[in-house]
């Protein structure tokens, strides 16, 4: 029997039984439906997560810790010219970027420049004319090495000169003013319920910063217990482009200035100039180049803070999140096998004379038992391309459930329209289409390989006298 018989055979057998093997198929196309949409689903879940990390987050820019390693420390601790040293405090050891190791970070290729930073501490606010602020990070730079950094301006210049800073494109709407507090509404007035609903806090709009001056308010508990307050004036000398990362809502002050801010409030005087920085910020030319030195850098021992490496960590979650929906998925198209193999059992039984005949008339024992196998592996086609074509049509459907829902979501938060940001899809790659076939027909040729096998077990004689 020559392929396009064998083929015609096929396909004249399932038609004879077509309601059976609809019903058959409809088990396989349930589960590769299953298996499609469930990993269609956290492949756009991981699609969106990683689109809102990386239009959130500056990709080029990495934030370095040295490990606390202790051996390192000995050693380091009695070679002064160490790039890396380690001071002991409170049986701890500190470690401190010195001037050696900067070079040495800015010697690597792809870094566009390296710049050791010191922290303000948290108890300083921010007062613009009548209004407070505040800021998610205030970090003290080094002057000369700010514009190595190769931050882009919005407008003024990234000097960081004495008594000047330079903020990030969202400060200005970090302002607001505190005295607009609620009113408590009379008991029976007109519009009480509206005033009980009224927001504690009115916030103004945003506020341009270039060439005003910021108070940064400082407060202490003296000697004697009692408060104390202390005032430093700020120039906005420049505003940095709006990027949509943290980078937006930062502050940067000259180092000299943070220190003696920072002296003010603890009593105790830093040097990092002679003793080292505690963290700085590197920035390179691509996020090609910010992946490819995270592994030199936490090779040379430091601690890596970045876009690049938390999106690598989401990437290898959602791996997992999509081996588990594709194993529940996978569930459903086993149950479908079985229902496979019993379909080719009965055949077997129900057409055991025609088996016989096929026999008696010249056909082998592998033309029928490739017979089965083609019914069994044509029943998984047709359930692997329409659960293909429904999880395709869900996931459009769930795609825009889920946008509308996040859409509104949006706009209930923010009390504004849906933006573009608020989309969601379910992404089906063309790569899972075709496994999910390919592995649809597996399961039906596996599922009817039991049964074709017990055809090569019949004996024609007896077949042709089944009744």
């Amino acid at each position: 029997m020559n392929i396009l018989e064998l083929i015609r055979m096929i396909v004249f057998n399932l038609l004879r039984m077509k309601v059976r093997a609809l019903m058959t198929a409809l088990g396989v196309v349930i589960g590769t439906a299953s298996v499609v949409l469930l990993v269609s689903l956290g492949v756009g879940l991981q699609e969106s997560a990683i689109k809102s990390m990386s239009s959130s987050n500056d990709l080029t820019e990495m934030r370095l810790t040295p490990n606390l390693d202790v051996q390192s420390a000995l050693s380091a601790s009695t070679d002064p010219e160490a790039a890396t040293d380690f001071t002991l405090n409170q049986a701890q050891f500190t470690p401190k970027i010195k001037q050696a190791a900067l070079d040495e970070l800015n010697a690597l290729p792809g870094v566009k420049g390296v710049a050791p930073t010191l922290n303000l501490q948290n108890s300083f606010r921010l007062r613009l004319n009548r209004l407070d602020g505040f800021a998610q990070e205030m970090v003290g730079v080094d002057p000369d090495l700010f514009d190595s950094l190769g931050y882009e301006l919005e407008s003024g210049n990234a000097e960081l000169g004495p008594g000047q800073i330079v903020v990030g494109a969202e400060v200005g709407r970090l302002f607001f003013d505190a005295s607009a507090r609620r009113q408590p509404a009379r008991p029976g007035a007109a519009g009480s319920a509206a005033a009980a609903n009224a927001p504690a806090i009115s916030t103004p709009e945003p506020q341009p910063l270039q060439d005003q001056r910021i108070q940064f308010m400082g407060n202490k508990i003296g000697p004697d217990r009692r408060p104390v307050q202390q005032q430093w004036t700020f120039l906005v000398a420049g505003v940095l482009k709006k990027t949509g990362s943290s980078q937006d809502r930062m502050i940067y002050l000259p180092v000299r200035e943070v220190i003696e801010m920072n002296t003010w409030q603890s009593g105790n005087r830093a040097n990092p100039e002679q003793d080292g920085y505690n963290q700085a910020i590197m920035r390179v030319n691509s996020p090609q180049d910010a992946q490819r030195l995270e592994t030199i850098l936490l090779e040379m021992g430091y601690t890596v803070q970045s876009p690049i490496s938390i999106i690598r960590q989401l990437n290898q979650s959602f791996r997992i999140i999509q081996i588990v929906l594709s194993a529940i998925g996978g569930i459903a198209l086993l149950v479908a096998g079985f229902g496979i193999a019993n379909t080719m059992m009965m055949a077997i039984y129900e057409r055991s004379r025609e088996i016989g005949l096929m026999k008696a008339v010249g056909a082998t024992n592998r033309d029928v038992m490739f017979m089965f196998l083609g019914e069994a592996g044509l029943i998984g086609l047709i359930g692997g391309v329409v659960g293909n074509l429904i999880a395709l049509a869900t996931g459009a459907v769930l795609s825009v459930i889920i946008s509308q829902f996040l859409g509104q979501g949006t706009a209930t938060t923010a009390g504004a329209a849906a933006t573009p940001s608020a989309s969601f899809s379910v992404i089906t790659p063309v790569w899972l289409l075709i496994t999910g076939t390919l592995f649809s027909i597996l399961i039906g040729v596996v599922a009817g390989l039991y049964p074709a096998l017990r055809t090569t077990q019949l004996d024609p004689i007896l077949a042709l006298k089944t009744e």
